[in-house]
Order: C-alpha cells, then sequence, then structure tokens
C-alpha cells in the first residue's frame, strides 16, 4: 500500500506537471483558465507529498525480507524514485516557447501527452494496491516505451527561422525519457520477476 501510494502520488505529480503546461497554454481571459502560478504551486506542494510518501516506502520496502514479492516492490520503487528525480531535473522551459499559437499549441499537445503517462502511472497503482502485481498484459504500454504515436508539436508550424522550432525536439526528447520512466516501473510491476534491484547494503 505504501509503494501504491507513492505511485498514485507520482502520477499526480505528472499530472499537476500538465496542468502548469495546460494553464499556460490557454489564452488570457479564456472562461475557466487557470492561473499558472497557481498550477505552479500545485506542483510544489505535490513534490513534497511525494517526498514524503517516498520516504515511507522506502522505511518499510528496504528493510523487508528478500522475498520475491519484496523483490518487486523494491524495483518498483527504485524505479519510481528515479521517475521522480527526472521531473525534478526536467526544465519547463515555458519562458521559450511563449504565448502566440504555436507556442500555445505546443505546451498543449505536452500537456496532453503528460497526462496520459499520469494515467498510466494511476492504473499501475490500482493493479498494485488491489493486489495483483505480476500479471503479465497483453502487449503492455508501448507509447510509453517509444513515446505516444503523435509525437508533440511534431505537427507545429512555426515561423520561418523561428529559433523555438529547435527546442521542440528537446522537449520531445525529455517527454520520451519520462515515458521510458514509466515503462519501466510498468515492468517491474508485471510479467517476470524483475533482477533485484538494490542489494541490502
Amino acid at each position: 500500500l505504501a509503494v501504491a501510494s507513492a505511485l498514485q502520488a507520482t502520477a499526480a505529480l505528472l499530472q499537476a506537471r500538465a496542468e502548469v503546461w495546460r494553464a499556460s497554454a490557454a489564452a488570457s481571459g479564456e472562461p475557466g483558465a487557470d492561473d499558472p502560478a497557481n498550477a505552479g504551486w500545485r506542483w510544489v506542494q505535490q513534490e513534497a507529498e511525494l517526498a514524503d510518501l517516498l520516504q515511507a516506502a522506502r522505511d518499510l520496502v528496504f528493510a523487508a525480507p528478500k522475498a520475491a514479492h519484496h523483490q518487486r516492490l523494491a524495483a518498483v520503487l527504485v524505479h519510481t524514485i528515479e521517475l521522480r528525480d527526472m521531473l525534478l531535473a526536467v526544465r519547463l522551459d515555458l519562458d521559450l516557447i511563449g504565448r502566440d499559437t504555436p507556442g500555445r499549441q505546443t505546451m498543449t499537445e505536452m500537456a496532453q501527452s503528460l497526462g496520459g503517462l499520469a494515467e498510466q502511472l494511476s492504473q499501475a497503482a490500482s493493479t498494485l494496491r488491489l493486489g495483483r502485481p505480476g500479471a503479465a498484459t497483453a502487449g503492455g504500454a508501448p507509447e510509453a516505451a517509444h513515446g505516444p504515436r503523435h509525437t508533440p508539436g511534431s505537427n507545429v508550424v512555426w515561423p520561418e527561422h523561428d529559433p523555438r522550432a529547435r527546442l521542440v525536439p528537446v522537449l520531445q526528447l525529455r517527454l520520451q525519457a519520462l515515458g521510458r520512466g514509466v515503462q519501466q516501473v510498468q515492468d517491474a510491476l508485471q510479467g517476470p520477476l524483475p533482477p533485484a534491484a538494490l542489494s541490502a547494503e
């Protein structure tokens, strides 16, 4: 349950990051639009909540016996920690994208993709909470491993010689890295028992 809670909080952190993108993409004065500052504050609050949950899960899982089930939980937890660290290290670069039409379209598509990754993590948390880790799924989640079928920003039309166009591949690479992190969590949770993520020491 502690690991499932940490997974769910990581999904919420991804969703909070998506909300920052979504709020920044909204046109000024758009009805129902969130304030980017409020979205950013919720992101910070979610970071703090996740840190507490990860520490609680560490205290339980890393001190547990070396049974196969605990080995799986340790692998899930290690990959969850790595995913959190990646999220904290990745820059948003919202100031570089801009608030014109191409910039807002890029931010909207990034938000959609991050929201999809958050949903995959949330589903993984539900699987763990319901006590069904290790059940193989047909086909896994290929979008997490290789990126979404539609790469965010790939169809955005930028003005000629606009330097922001060079930023899009960087954002896409970051999203793909997050997708691989989500896939690693799913692989550790489902299918064959993963090798030991850490030694007892």
